[in-house]
Parts: C-alpha cells; sequence; structure tokens
C-alpha cells in the first residue's frame, strides 16, 4: 500500500524557471523597516519578566537588559525589596582575574544560574563553570521523587504504508522510507511497558487493546505504586484515564471522557502537553477537563474514579491549571472570563468545593502568569496587539504588589509604529463574532489605499490571530523562527494591510463554535475569511477590495488555495506552503471527518482537486523535497493545474521538511515577500494584478 509515485522528474524540470526573477520596487525606506520589524523583539526592551523561584517558595530572580548590559535582580515579595543579586564590579573583577581578561559587556555576562549550596550560585562563562559564594539567599534542600522506575512505550510499525524521501544534497543521494498513517489505515501499535531499574525486566502493562488507540503517560502517583496514562480512541471522541500497577501491571480505569464529536486532537494530548489532566497534591483525586456541557471547564474526581463536582462553570473556556494549593482549597487556572473580550486570557481560582471562583488578573489582552511554590505570590505578564507587555507581582489574591517591568518601545518608534488595530466582524451566518487583528504600515496614511493581504491557517486544533503585543523572545530556539514568526507584521511595512482572523471550526470559544468543522472541513472556514474579509473592506475606504491575497501554510496552504478557487471575486493571489490536499493521505482528518470507510462524502467534499481547473488568479505553491506529510499533495495539485493548463509557480526547497528555517526560510520570506509586491503594489496585469 506504497502511495503511488508523482511525476517527479516533469515537476522538477518545471520547477526551474517556475518563478521568474521579480522586481521588487519597493522604496528603500520601507525596505529597511521591513527588515527591522523581522526582528521585533530587538525593538522592544523590558516587560516581560521570567521569574525563577528560590526554595524558599516566595523569592525569586529574573535576568533582565540586554547581553551587553544584563543584570539580575532580586526579589522579596514580602517587603516589595527588588536588589542586584550580584555586586556586578566585584563580579566582574573576579571572572576578569580567572579568565586573563575581562569578560564580555558591562553587566553580568550570563543570564543562568543555579544555586549549589545554602549561599553559592554556579554559572557558566565561556564554557568555564564557576561558583559565586556568598550569596545572601535563604534555601533549603529540594526534594527529590523516587527514581527506580520508569515508563517505554514498544511502537511496531508493522504492516504500515511507507513514503519515500530522499536526502538529495548527499554526495550519492540516499532514500529513506518513513511510515506514514493513512486515514482509515493503520496505526502505529503501541504497548507499555514498566521497567525495573534493578532488575532491568520490562513488565507489560495489561492493555486489553492497541489496535485503533493512541496512549501518553500523564504521571505518576508520589508514592510510587501506580503509573496513570491515558487511552484516546482513534477518532478522538473517547478518552480513558487509566493507572496501572507498578508491581503488576494491572490496569484500572480511572474516568472516562466520551462525546458525539471529538473531546481532544492529537496536537494537544498525544503530541502536546495539553492533556488536560492534574492530579491533586496529595494524590487522593484529580482534576480533568470536559467540554461535557458546551464549554470547557474542571470536573473534580476521587482517586476511585468517582465524580465528585464540577469546579467552574459559565459561558467561558478553561484554559490551563496552572496550580493546585490543596491546603488552603484553591485551583489556579487560566480561562477567558472577559465576556466583552472572549480572547483575552486571565488567572482565575476557584474553591475546591466550587463554590467561589474569582478573576485574579485585569487589563486588556493575554495574561501569562507564574506562581510561586508557595502559591502567596504570581509574575503576572500580560499585553495586547497595540499595549506593550508589562510585568507586575501580585498576591495570590490579585492584589498587585509591585510592577516589575514597563516595556521601552523607544526604538520601535524610531523606526515608526502604527499600532496594530482590533475589529469584531460577523461569520458568514450573519450572527457569531469574529475577532481580526489588522496589521498596518509603520507609516499608515487613511487616505490611501493599501492591498490586503491575509494569512489563514484554519486548522481545527489551533488559534493563529495575534492577541498579543509579539516580540517575545525564545531562548535557545534560535533567532531565524522568531524572524519567520514576525514575517506578517514585517511583511506590512513594504506597503500593505495585513489581516490574520480565526474562523469557526478553531478552538478557544464554545464547543459549538469549534465543532462547525464536524464533517465540513472546507467550505464553512473560506466562507467566514471571505466574509470577514468582505466586511473590513465595506467599513475602510483604505482597504483596497480589487488587490487581496491569501497565503498559508501546512492546512492554511490548503485553505489559501482552496480560498483562491471557492471566492475567485474576492481573492486574487494565493501562496500556498507545505500544503496538506489529499484528506486520504493522513489520519490527522478522521476526528473531524470520521473514518473514510464510512464517510467517503465527508471525505469527498474536502477533497478539491476536481475543483482545481476552475481556479484563477495567481498562486504560487511551495514545499520541502522531504516533507513525508504533504509533498505528494504537492505534486499532485501542480499535476493536476499543468494537465488543466493552468500557469501557476512553484518551488521545492532540496532536503526541506514541514516547514523552512535557517537561510532556506529567509530565501522563502523574501519569495513570498517579493511575489506579493509584483502581483499586488507593481506589474499591474488586467484582471488579476494591478
Amino acid at each position: 500500500m506504497v502511495r503511488s509515485s508523482r511525476p517527479l522528474i516533469h515537476a522538477l524540470l518545471l520547477l526551474a524557471g517556475a518563478v521568474p526573477p521579480a522586481s521588487t520596487q519597493v522604496a528603500p525606506e520601507r525596505e529597511a523597516a521591513y527588515q527591522r520589524y523581522l526582528d521585533f523583539g530587538s525593538l522592544i526592551e523590558g516587560g516581560r519578566v521570567t521569574p525563577n523561584w528560590m526554595p524558599d517558595g516566595n523569592s525569586f530572580w529574573y535576568a533582565e537588559g540586554g547581553p551587553q548590559n544584563t543584570v539580575i535582580h532580586r526579589v522579596d515579595p514580602t517587603t516589595g525589596v527588588v536588589e542586584e543579586l550580584f555586586d556586578t564590579p566585584r563580579l566582574r573583577a573576579a571572572l576578569t582575574e580567572a579568565l586573563g581578561h575581562e569578560p564580555a559587556g558591562l553587566g553580568v555576562p550570563f543570564r543562568q544560574l543555579a544555586f549549589a549550596g545554602p549561599s553559592s550560585v554556579q554559572f557558566t562563562v565561556e564554557g568555564q563553570t564557576f561558583v559565586q559564594w556568598d550569596v545572601e539567599t535563604s534555601l533549603w534542600n529540594p526534594w527529590s521523587p523516587d527514581s527506580q522506575r520508569l515508563v517505554v512505550a514498544r511502537i511496531s510499525s508493522h504492516g504500515m504504508p511507507r513514503i519515500p524521501t530522499i536526502k538529495w544534497l548527499k554526495p550519492l543521494e540516499e532514500a529513506e522510507f518513513i511510515p506514514t498513517m493513512l486515514a482509515g489505515g493503520k496505526l502505529y501499535d503501541t504497548r507499555l511497558h514498566i521497567l525495573d531499574l534493578h532488575t532491568r525486566t520490562p513488565m507489560p502493562v495489561a492493555q486489553d487493546t492497541t489496535a485503533d488507540y493512541y496512549y501518553r503517560v500523564l504521571t505518576w502517583l508520589p508514592d510510587g505504586s501506580e503509573v496513570v496514562f491515558a487511552r484516546y480512541s482513534r477518532l478522538m471522541d473517547r478518552v480513558d484515564v487509566q493507572a496501572a500497577d507498578a508491581l503488576t501491571g494491572a490496569v484500572r480505569t480511572l474516568a472516562t471522557e466520551a462525546s458525539e464529536t471529538f473531546v481532544t486532537h492529537h496536537h494537544d494530548s498525544v503530541w502536546g502537553s495539553r492533556t488536560g489532566f492534574w492530579l491533586l497534591p496529595d494524590a487522593s483525586g484529580f482534576i480533568l477537563v470536559s467540554e461535557r456541557h458546551g464549554w470547557r471547564h474542571l470536573y473534580l474526581y476521587d482517586l476511585d474514579g468517582n465524580p465528585v463536582r464540577q469546579l467552574t462553570q459559565g459561558e467561558f473556556p478553561v484554559e490551563e491549571v496552572v496550580g493546585i494549593d490543596q491546603e488552603n482549597g484553591w485551583v489556579y487556572f487560566t480561562a477567558q472570563t472577559d465576556p466583552e473580550r472572549p480572547y483575552d486570557l486571565h488567572l482565575n481560582r476557584v474553591t475546591l468545593d466550587g463554590a467561589d471562583r474569582t478573576q485574579l488578573t485585569e487589563g486588556k489582552g493575554r495574561h501569562t502568569v507564574a506562581m510561586a511554590p508557595s502559591y502567596g505570590y504570581f509574575v503576572d505578564t500580560y499585553s495586547s496587539v497595540d499595549t506593550p507587555p508589562r510585568s507586575v507581582l501580585r498576591r495570590a489574591d490579585g492584589e498587585r504588589v509591585l510592577t516589575l517591568s514597563e516595556a521601552d518601545i523607544g526604538r520601535l518608534e524610531q523606526v515608526g509604529w502604527t499600532p496594530p488595530r482590533e475589529v469584531v466582524v460577523k461569520a458568514a451566518d450573519g450572527e457569531t463574532d469574529l475577532w481580526v487583528t489588522m496589521y498596518l504600515p509603520y507609516d499608515f496614511d487613511p487616505s490611501r489605499r493599501y492591498p490586503v493581504v491575509e494569512y489563514i491557517y484554519g486548522g481545527p486544533q489551533t488559534t493563529m490571530r495575534p492577541m498579543d503585543f509579539g516580540g517575545e523572545q525564545f531562548p535557545g530556539l534560535g533567532s531565524d523562527l522568531a524572524r519567520i514568526g514576525n514575517f506578517n507584521r514585517a511583511l506590512a511595512n513594504v506597503g500593505f494591510v495585513v489581516v490574520v482572523l480565526d474562523a469557526r471550526g478553531t478552538p478557544g470559544r464554545s464547543k459549538a463554535f469549534h465543532d462547525v468543522i464536524v464533517g465540513n472541513w472546507g467550505k464553512p472556514v473560506v466562507a467566514d475569511h471571505a466574509a470577514a474579509i468582505r466586511q473590513l473592506i465595506d467599513r475602510h475606504d483604505f482597504l483596497d477590495g480589487d488587490r487581496v491575497a491569501i497565503m498559508g501554510g501546512s492546512w492554511g496552504g490548503y485553505y489559501s488555495t482552496r480560498a483562491i478557487l471557492q471566492e475567485p471575486d474576492l481573492y486574487k493571489v494565493c501562496i500556498s506552503e507545505v500544503p496538506g490536499y489529499d484528506m486520504y493521505a493522513f489520519h490527522l482528518y478522521e476526528p473531524y471527518l470520521g473514518m473514510p470507510q464510512e464517510n467517503h462524502e465527508r471525505y469527498e467534499a474536502a477533497n478539491f482537486f476536481r475543483m482545481a481547473p476552475g481556479l484563477k488568479g495567481k498562486p504560487l505553491l511551495t514545499g520541502g523535497i522531504n516533507d513525508t506529510g504533504t509533498q505528494a499533495d504537492l505534486f499532485q495539485m501542480s499535476e493536476t493545474l499543468v494537465r488543466a493548463g493552468i500557469q501557476h509557480d512553484m518551488m521545492v526547497y532540496a532536503n526541506t521538511c514541514h516547514g523552512v528555517f535557517g537561510q532556506t526560510g529567509e530565501y522563502s520570506m523574501e519569495l513570498k515577500k517579493n511575489y506579493l509586491v509584483r502581483h499586488l503594489l507593481n506589474a499591474p496585469v488586467p484582471g488579476v494584478d494591478r
């Protein structure tokens, strides 16, 4: 059952001259602003504090400043005192003597540290590890769990089809065959075992079946007697929370959550960490998330699996539990509890008896919180699309103690900045509110008319609309990822208005809002996006309705191509990256469309290869030659367009998988920018270009 080969040689020959050099014709000042915005985080200083809690449970330290002037602060919440953790001149003098030269910068020459004892700190400078003594702090040795056993999974791909992938850039090409899970096909067979580190003997967990299930280990009980795991049905419409005895492997079921539609999805529960399960600290019970009453809420169970009570309720979705202070009877959780701004995220707490819920944070936007281990304090960092980030220290009841950091956007204002706009429009049903974020050029002039570029994802597992200020740095992930993430806001400075929204069928609202995707993959999503863009054009004179493009990657690649097919009077240009076109080619569609054997009509309605001969406008398709998820889809669509005689542009990156990074990512951004400039700003072509 290896998927049939595509006309690869023909396609590659087509690609050689597929994308002609585009004349950017971008004014130098706009190009400069575009480049600066790709490094948006460098234009914002401060505002975000990541606390590193000390073992006293309340105090914490955090680093601030750039690499040349790093300062490490220590905060004592009980007194409100903020002071430097190090005597910087003394520290630098000691390091100069040890290194034989002065360390880089003017401040503390590191941003990470670890406490090595009651009054000593360990850190690394220029690859060497140092210990600083006489650090004034109150510490105690942290508790370590028993590490005598671990859970391992034996995974078999026997009987699964393989997708060929070729490493083209090696001296001699190498072929590799990757197992794949087709819609309705065979899944990986996962068998759990408990491995005793002393006997080295794996003991099988007594799973009654492994066929058509996904498994995820959740936690161990504190005494090590049982390991708790989740078993997800293939259609994700049922999850069983189970516990396996560490000595015998015997399994008992703690709770079952089932629904007529999906209760979770792969990206959250199988591949991600958003499992919706939290064990109480004393292991007397657990909290489980459920949408059984129409909204994502928290439910308490005892350890025998008996339902105790519903903890939260109301017309808002709970995001995550961030802490359980069982001693004082509080559960801390994030939720979208502002009825006027349904996507804003706030910290809340509720009593374990479910009687008292309080929102603890204020200020519009998304609040990211870090709870102290003592549950006495938390650090609240928040921002919105037009409000720079700030971090404040609060008591457990939400009372503000002090402001830790407020963002300085002076560099951003020097480059030029027009705040993004949040706009509310109606979905295609004429009733449901959809929230939109619009990025405007740095020198926005409302008397001008700007082309519209919509960025779409549309997949049912995540929201994509920017809801905070952006510019957050992620140490260890590389600056190239940040630059790619800043592309939409940077692109606006070239002379576009860039629009992002989440339609019905995406999470973060009610279960009914999310379930629109069930059985109807393509049409309603595009209808919602098109309706939103048309309303924006009618509402704002600065938007040029004759020059509208749409772009996206992965499922966004599907939806961007579908948009130009389904709404040709609106969308004139599309850029579809690593597009997933073939519903039959991947198991991820099953929770939304069911099994293809029983739901052939649903799959056919979503499969728009037959619509491709009607394509108009200017499409650019891009992908990676080693993308085992969508490589064949890309070539199949290209061949469909070739046979229909439809000219299209295409770019395939060698040795690249499902996404482009590094130098390839830089090339891709330049390619997309030039394509949009050519077809929306320069070289007008009647009927398409202007």
